[in-house]
């Protein structure tokens, strides 16, 4: 959850809501990134007496420069002071803001919470922060293009291998009732994906390497480490 400030000039806007209640509907922003949620506070500029006047969430994302919202105001001649949000910690942050809608940096936000709570005369609660999430599972349609491998040369370099990583040397038929043996990958010592023809294929070209180390021989996607090198480096740490 991020937090925005808005903003409002009595000189630029005649606002006519009535202050004892919160209000319930859209304002102008610059921002683009607002969702439904975000923390917002609502700055009074211009004359004095200037200051935060109000607190609440944003109800929608951003639609046309506006955003849903819903604030808690206090009385906007009784604004929670622009000299107190000058000093301090909260003096870090952007109260002259060119436009409505400008992102306040975390830490700011938390003490600004802590003032406003005080301000209130209400005991401080965190605004609670949801988990991160996202929506995954989607059917898409992905059309891709591969190398093909030969099934019987892998089969044949993993049996040679007698199960063991040609970099860290764990023997991973031992490990977990010889389930191990499943993250045994097949690596090529030159990619294919350099190769502009098909090629032919040789069991020395071949090394058997779990998953943890394929990835480290891949760590740099166009320069893999050789099979050796990594197995120095991984024995030279070892000790």
């Amino acid at each position: 959850m991020a937090t925005y400030l808005l903003s409002w000039n009595p000189k630029v806007y005649k606002w006519t809501h009535d202050f004892s209640k919160p209000y319930r509907g859209d304002w102008t922003t610059s921002s683009k990134g607002i969702v439904p949620g975000d923390r917002l506070f609502m700055i009074r500029l211009g004359k004095e007496p200037r200051g935060i006047i109000g607190a609440g969430q944003a109800t929608s994302e951003v639609v046309e420069r506006h955003v849903d919202c819903e604030l808690e105001m206090c009385d906007p001649e009784r604004p929670f002071p622009m000299s107190k949000l000058e000093s301090g910690l909260l003096k870090k942050g952007y109260w002259h803001p060119r436009a409505s809608g400008g992102s306040i940096p975390e830490d700011v936000a938390r003490q600004l919470e802590r003032e406003w709570a005080k301000f209130l005369g209400k005991p401080f609660r965190p605004t609670p922060t949801a988990e991160a999430s996202a929506i995954e599972g989607i059917l898409r349609e992905i059309v891709t293009y591969s190398r093909s491998r030969s099934p019987k040369q892998r089969e044949a370099a993993l049996q040679e291998s007698n199960w063991t990583c040609a970099a860290c040397e764990v023997d991973f038929s031992q490990v977990l009732g010889g389930d191990g043996k499943r993250v045994l990958q097949v690596h090529h010592r030159k990619q294919l994906s350099s190769e502009h023809t098909p090629v032919i294929t040789k069991p020395s070209d071949l090394a058997v390497v779990c998953a943890n180390c394929h990835l480290m021989i891949h760590a740099k996607r166009d320069k893999p480490i050789p099979v050796e090198t990594l197995r120095r480096r991984l024995k030279r740490w070892s000790t």
